[in-house]
């Protein structure tokens, strides 16, 4: 509902606040989220957008632009934990999901770096390693696995599913959520 009044302009928007809804006792209530002035997406020094898109048309063209033939821009948790395993130049896992998320579970051995920061790190990101761009179920990772190839990052593959699908088929004992 949030994005539709905001699309047609109608109506008062929740920014600045959530709305919460008990269906025990029927009843919503309202908080207020205060902004924080350092924060990038609502503080004063707010970014437009947490991660600029590349213009390219297709993953095809994606692939080739980059000069990443070798690295597909798509791989499954299996295809990932085999290059982890067996990688004679290196790979590590780059877990763009928010700390909070990293807490409850985390790939071992994996780097956190969350997706809104990674434009100011790309100066500590190895260009030398195979980066396996990983985020919950795959989406956020793949903006960043795009974003890092389109400035010049030639050996990144995001992995699908991400750790939704690494705890369903590589760690059945992983905490969920």
């Amino acid at each position: 509902m949030e994005v539709l009044k905001l699309i047609l302009v109608l109506g008062e928007s929740l920014r600045g606040r959530l709305l919460t809804y008990d269906t025990l006792s029927q009843r919503f209530q309202e908080l207020r989220l205060p902004k924080v002035p350092t924060c990038q997406l609502c503080g004063d020094k707010r970014l437009p957008h947490p991660l600029p898109m590349p213009v390219q048309t297709s993953r095809a063209a994606s692939s080739v632009l980059s000069g990443a033939v070798d690295y597909p821009i798509e791989l499954s948790v299996a295809e990932a934990r085999d290059i982890l395993s067996h990688s004679s130049e290196g790979a590590v896992i780059i877990d763009v999901r928010e700390p909070w998320e990293t807490q409850i579970c985390q790939v071992r051995g994996s780097k956190v770096i969350p997706m809104r920061e990674v434009p100011e790190k790309l100066d500590s990101i190895p260009r030398d390693l195979h980066l396996l761009m990983m985020c919950h179920h795959g989406v956020r990772s793949r903006k960043v696995t795009d974003f890092l190839r389109s400035n010049g990052f030639a050996k990144v593959s995001n992995i699908t599913g991400g750790i939704a699908a690494w705890a369903d088929e590589i760690e059945p004992n992983m905490e969920r959520y």
